[in-house]
């Protein structure tokens, strides 16, 4: 495991570096859709939606209000799928699954979502330390969704990002966002 993400690392750096090279086709960024769905009742209320604010830029809005305090037992799971154009093949880029209140106190350090943490800080009324307090709204308003989070370097592609919210090992609910690349 711990090879694999070294393997991962190492090709991301490559990748970016083609990117920065400008060897890698431009591309415009599309959401097609965002969904959210309340699985259960530890999940009050979900709500979600989006606005494309001008090419390659999206207003991303998750509302979210929980039934009770969510702890130590409050876990997600994140997973991006694409599909490249013309294929039929999903790859599934990233399954990771954590503990929401570990994330929170390491998020502050860590380099490689730093450009995402900034945005949630940003917008977003989130804890930095558990727990998420019961009938208390949490909101990300207009989470700006750019192409520069998209590496250009991939192929023209449709893709699903998800996040699963866990209470224990139960899923409470879910938010995913659908969208794609084509070439400028």
């Amino acid at each position: 495991m711990f090879f694999k993400k070294q393997h991962a690392l190492l090709v991301l750096f490559y990748l970016t570096a083609l990117s920065e090279l400008g060897l890698c086709r431009d591309i415009i960024l599309e959401v097609q859709n965002v969904t959210c769905v309340k699985y259960t009742d530890h999940l009050r209320y979900i709500e979600c939606n989006f606005v494309k604010m001008a090419t390659n830029r999206f207003g991303i809005t998750i509302r979210m209000l929980f039934d009770n305090d969510m702890g130590r037992n409050f876990r997600a799971r994140i997973s991006v799928d694409i599909k490249p154009i013309n294929s039929k093949t999903v790859i599934h880029m990233a399954d990771i699954r954590f503990n929401v209140c570990v994330f929170l106190k390491q998020i502050v350090n860590n380099q490689v979502i730093e450009a995402l943490s900034k945005e949630f800080k940003r917008v977003a009324n989130l804890p930095s330390s558990c727990p998420f307090k019961k009938d208390y709204l949490y909101e990300s308003k207009n989470f700006t969704l750019t192409d520069k989070y998209v590496p250009s370097y991939l192929a023209l592609m449709n893709f699903t990002f998800k996040v699963e919210m866990f209470s224990k090992n139960s899923i409470i609910g879910m938010w995913q966002i659908d969208g794609g690349t084509r070439a400028k």
